[in-house]
């Protein structure tokens, strides 16, 4: 009767692998929860972007020109273009900002660029937090866009959240 079977060492050598293993699994494992966590937040932030774009969109014409022309504590250029960032707070918690453009085009026979009067750009921006940081420029979620806060120069607050469209006039 030739009975075969591990030697003390090579239990250790499998236990030694074994633990090695399940030691890789946890350490992966706080990584993997933090990029699920990222993921929800910057689904979350899409959802925000796009319920803002169609709320603007629904609204009347009207309404959302008051935010270029009537009201006085949004930031304006000489044109009465804002200058700035729109703040918002959604339903769920969540702040971004919009940028509302007038757009210029050739109208008719006309060679120079005019103001569309019923065609507006809009720029809607979420920042988040997200994993103890804030995802987008706006890093104090104020909807403003303060010093130190434009990394790349260009006067706005920028994000991997934001969409674009334009708002037409009705009839």
């Amino acid at each position: 009767m030739n009975r075969r079977g591990f030697t003390l060492a090579e239990m250790l050598i499998a236990s030694l692998i074994l633990l090695v293993g399940i030691g890789a699994i946890f350490l992966v494992y706080p990584t993997l929860f933090r990029g699920v966590e990222t993921t929800y937040q910057t689904i979350k932030a899409w959802g925000t972007c796009r319920q803002e774009i169609e709320l603007l969109k629904n609204s009347p014409f009207d309404t959302v020109l008051l935010a270029m022309y009537s009201d006085v504590t949004v930031p304006k250029d000489a044109t009465g273009d804002i200058a700035g960032p729109v703040a918002f707070v959604n339903t769920t918690g969540t702040r971004g900002v919009y940028y509302l453009e007038r757009m210029y085009g050739k109208v008719g026979a006309n060679t120079t660029d005019s103001v569309l009067d019923d065609l507006l750009k809009l720029d809607v921006v979420v920042c988040y937090k997200a994993n103890n940081g804030v995802v987008g420029e706006d890093q104090n979620l104020n909807g403003s866009l303060d010093a130190g806060e434009d990394l790349n120069s260009n006067g706005k607050i920028d994000s991997v959240v934001s969409l674009t469209t334009l708002v037409v006039k009705g009839n």
